[in-house]
């Protein structure tokens, strides 16, 4: 990475610092040890702070420019209670449970509704939690995760009163918060929307992808295959996690050209995905995504192991790649007057061009493949 140096220190003549990818992870390091002590959590912009840093020590090494940076931006954290308005559950009486403090709506302790802070039904209680730091947007974040983790415990464990329905189940939390009633804030949902209007190009959009002419009530193993794939992609939008969207995502895929009976799952379904691109469109993308994404994240989910984190953004990227699968399907199916998956599978299997994807993986796919690529070509289709 190289950069311009900032111009008050580096003085009248521009110059550039580049550094070395181990320097880049420091620095990124750095920054992830700034935001994680909360005498600096209140930094605004830290990347920018840490470079400045960084170009301050290189212009002049021999200064000790940790004990500034410290002594300029430290601040001493300080202890507060972040109150978070809770919907679809009430108490009559302040209870303690599982960690945190629930309190009537018009306990005299709660900051009065205004600004962002709300009290408007459906809130029917208040969770008060201790928290600490120097950034009240982040020390809300610490109060609502706590909040989040004991709510989710109080859920399943209400569940063995069997005088509880589960739809009492589902109370949760707000989007607003308070500390006193001079500072309160929000923050968005997982699953908020936002509103569209519809017409004009986005018609055009829709009517242009097989997707639009997906019946009611499929009759074809195919079209029947389509439509399940169809209410996952759906779940997986309205989902608000990213983990349970992904899951979603690789159930309409596993939908569309999964095989039970394989041993290499990650393998034989990104395979298949590129060789269904390439078919439909004369082009693919880089299976390994899907193989990654399959192999060490929904594998590990659904296996019951921690899953790596993974970004909105990650699965916003997998939803087009489903849905572009999706249609690509379809309009395979189409072309070659297929009703069953099993012989839209077959067409890909048995493909005369497979050979060639098998080539490009063995130079491009890295030694992930080199093992079911083996047995590809030793038994047949795959």
């Amino acid at each position: 990475m190289t950069r311009r140096l900032p111009a008050d220190l580096a003085g009248e003549v521009t110059q550039h610092l580049g550094l070395l990818a181990d320097e880049v992870d420091a620095m990124r390091d750095a920054v992830a040890a700034l935001l994680a002590d909360l005498r600096f959590e209140h930094l605004r912009d830290p990347e920018a702070r840490v470079w400045r840093f960084a170009a301050a020590a290189w212009l002049e090494p021999t200064t000790d420019h940790l004990r500034s940076f410290v002594a300029e931006h430290e601040q001493t954290p300080l202890n507060s209670v972040c109150y978070l308005p809770v919907e679809f559950l009430k108490v009559n009486a302040e209870l303690e449970v599982l960690g945190i403090r629930l309190l009537p709506v018009d306990d005299l302790r709660i900051p009065p509704a205004g600004g962002w802070f709300s009290l408007a039904s459906p809130v029917g209680c208040v969770a008060a939690v201790e928290t600490g730091g120097t950034s009240p947007g982040r020390m809300a974040e610490r109060a609502r995760q706590q909040a989040v983790h004991s709510l989710r415990a109080l859920r399943i464990a209400l569940r063995e009163d069997r005088g509880v329905h589960d739809r009492q189940l589902r109370f949760r939390l707000s989007t607003t918060y308070a500390f006193d009633k001079h500072l309160s804030g929000w923050s968005e949902r997982d699953d908020d929307a936002d509103d569209l209007t519809l017409g004009g190009d986005g018609i055009k959009v829709i009517h242009d992808q097989p997707i639009a002419r997906m019946p009611l009530h499929p009759t074809t193993d195919i079209g029947k295959k389509a439509d399940l794939a169809l209410r996952w992609m759906e779940r997986a939008w309205l989902a608000g996690d990213p983990l349970v969207a992904l899951l979603y995502l690789f159930f309409a895929l596993e939908g569309l050209l999964g095989d039970k009976s394989e041993g290499l799952k990650a393998h034989g379904l990104a395979f298949r995905q590129t060789m269904l691109s390439y078919v439909a469109t004369g082009g693919f993308g880089h299976p390994n995504e899907i193989w990654f994404l399959y192999d060490q994240v929904r594998s590990s989910a659904v296996h019951g192991e921690i899953a790596p984190e993974i970004s909105s953004d990650v699965v916003r990227s997998f939803a087009g790649n489903v849905r572009a699968t999706l249609n690509n399907y379809l309009n395979v199916a189409g072309q070659h007057g297929l009703t069953k998956r099993g012989r839209l599978l077959a067409v890909l299997d048995y493909h005369a061009d497979r050979s060639q994807l098998v080539a490009w993986l063995r130079t491009h796919g890295g030694p992930i493949w080199t093992t079911y690529l083996d047995r590809l070509e030793g038994a047949g289709p795959c």
